[in-house]
């Protein structure tokens, strides 16, 4: 499969994670994130990680970058 066949990664994000990374990009803290979601920092952790694998990122300001990329934008 060329690239050009492959699926937008954003595609490939959980409802859940693409929240979590808009958060992100918005500048809101792990956190903070965890307090709006009701959800603990263990597990914010874990959908951070399977959408940094998905997006083939390694860091939070790589993942901005990405998502800025990718039409994700910061929720409000």
């Amino acid at each position: 499969m060329t690239a050009a066949h492959l699926p937008d990664p954003a595609l490939l994000l959980t409802p859940r994670e693409l929240d979590i990374i808009a958060r992100i990009t918005r500048g809101n803290s792990n956190w903070e994130i965890c307090e709006d979601l009701g959800i603990s920092m263990n597990i914010l952790q874990t959908h951070i990680r399977a959408a940094y694998l998905t997006m083939g990122v390694r860091s939070r300001s790589q993942a901005v970058m990405w998502a800025l990329s990718h039409g994700i934008a910061p929720t409000s």
